[in-house]
Parts: structure tokens; C-alpha cells; sequence
């Protein structure tokens, strides 16, 4: 099949092209040579075969019991393998498409079990990071926003540091009077408006109220959360993943990752070109 459809297209890609060869011309000579004997009563050039009984006796038909002891001779001799048992083969080729089918179904149940228990080893430890929260805030924790809340506590369960889960507090949930005196000052200085502020606060809070439960950092370990692009949802990240061919939302990051570093690498090697 690969032979036919190579013979196939090169024939499509040389169709209408001039013949660049010499055997259109000799062959056009013969024939001019061949008219020209044959109006002088000679023979033609090249002699018409189709009429000899070598070209027109029919060919007989193969002596299958022939075939078949010159075969087994040769497989006597140890010359050609023996033939296959069709029928066994096609039984093991069932046999290793059940096995396959078996293994695969085997291997997705139990990555499905690794992500629910990874994602319930992570509800667990956000909730179980909650008081911490509260302390390293020095707030009580009714007075914490329930979505601010669960996205600091996440930060916090996959390896965030005591000052990381502040300068997220203050850049996105603190109100003003929450903000120390000299940061509030250099924003203002610096032309931060307050109620411009105030206002971003309330639409950062709400957008993650909106988007919680569906943050991707929430359900990835802290190693891929400098993966996720702005604005990413996890079910974004889960239709990407498989349209990309990818079972796990992990192997599809590392592979965006690692393919935007080699376009960067390219780019910079250009550059300094």
C-alpha cells in the first residue's frame, strides 16, 4: 500500500509537466522511420509481436498441488519457514487486544483514585490551614472572607510561606485601614487612588469568589502553579489537556512548559543573531 500511494503521487505531482527525457524522441524517430519503410514496401521498424503465439497463447492456470509439494519441500530443507495457523494467530491477536483493554482500563481507574485521594489529601490540609491563616493574619477568622480564606489557606497547604500568605492578603484582599501606614502612604504618593483601590479589592474578591472553585492552584501541587496562565480555570486546563492528548492535567503543563522554553531559546538565539 505505502509503494502504490508513493507511485500514486509522484505520478499526480509529474502529471502536466514536459518530459525532460530522450525516449519520447527516439520513440517518435522509430515510428517516422518505420512509415517511411513501410510506404517503400519494407517492414516496419520494429516488428508487431501481437499476433506471435508467444504473446497471444492464453497462460495456463498455476499447479496448485505442484506449488504445494515444492513448497513443503522447501520447508523440509529448512529453506522457508512453515506456514502460519491463521486461526491461532487471529485468537492471539484477540487474546492481546483484551490484555491491552485490561491494562489500560486498569491504569486509568488507578489514576483516577491518585487524583481523588490527592484531591482530598488537599481539601483536607486547606481546611486544616485555616487557623494558621487566621494567626499569621492576627484576624479572626469569621472576619475573613470566606473565598480569601480558601485561596490563602490552598497557598498556604502547598508550601507557602508566612509572608507570602501576607503580601497576598494586602495586595488583593486588605482594606486601606487594614494597609500599614507607610505602604498606604507610598500608594498614595506613588497616585494610587483609594477608592480606585477599594474598588479593585471588591472585584478581585468577587472574581475569586467566582472562580475558587474552579482554580487550578487549588488542585496542582506548588511546583505548577508558575504553569498556569492568567485567567485559567482547571476545566480549561482538563479540555486543553485532552485536546493536547493528555490524560493529566500535570504531564500537559510540563509539556506547555517545556515547549514555551524552547520557543524562548529559539527567539533569544535569533535575536543575538
Amino acid at each position: 500500500m505505502h509503494k502504490w500511494l508513493m507511485k500514486y503521487t509522484t505520478s499526480l505531482e509529474m502529471e502536466g509537466r514536459r518530459a525532460t527525457g530522450n525516449a519520447w524522441g527516439e520513440l517518435h524517430l522509430v515510428r517516422r522511420v518505420g512509415t517511411g519503410r513501410m510506404k517503400r514496401g519494407l517492414s516496419d521498424a520494429i516488428e508487431d509481436d501481437s499476433a506471435d503465439p508467444i504473446v497471444s497463447t492464453p497462460v495456463p492456470e498455476q499447479d496448485m498441488a505442484l506449488l504445494s509439494r515444492i513448497n513443503a519441500g522447501l520447508i523440509d530443507k529448512g529453506v522457508c519457514p512453515p506456514p502460519p495457523d491463521w486461526s491461532r494467530v487471529i485468537e492471539q491477536a484477540k487474546a492481546d487486544q483484551v490484555a491491552n483493554s485490561e491494562r489500560l482500563r486498569a491504569k486509568r481507574e488507578a489514576d483516577e483514585a491518585e487524583y481523588e485521594r490527592i484531591s482530598k489529601a488537599l481539601d483536607e490540609a486547606t481546611e486544616k490551614a485555616k487557623p494558621e491563616v487566621a494567626r499569621i493574619l492576627d484576624m479572626p477568622l469569621a472576619d475573613i472572607p470566606a473565598g480569601a480564606l480558601d485561596y490563602l489557606a490552598h497557598l498556604l497547604a502547598t508550601g507557602s510561606d508566612e509572608q507570602e500568605i501576607r503580601s497576598e492578603w494586602e495586595c488583593q484582599f486588605a482594606e486601606p485601614e487594614d494597609i500599614p501606614a507607610a505602604a498606604l502612604e507610598y500608594l498614595l504618593t506613588t497616585g494610587g487612588d483609594a477608592q480606585e483601590m477599594r474598588s479593585e479589592d471588591q472585584a478581585n474578591l468577587e472574581q475569586l469568589a467566582a472562580d475558587q472553585a474552579d482554580d487550578p492552584r487549588r488542585k496542582l501541587n506548588q511546583e505548577y502553579h508558575g504553569m498556569v496562565e492568567p485567567g485559567e480555570t482547571w476545566w480549561v486546563l482538563e479540555r486543553n489537556a485532552a485536546a493536547a492528548g493528555f490524560w493529566r492535567v500535570e504531564d500537559y503543563l510540563k509539556w506547555r512548559h517545556a515547549d514555551q522554553q524552547l520557543l524562548d531559546n529559539s527567539s533569544e538565539g535569533c535575536a543575538n543573531k
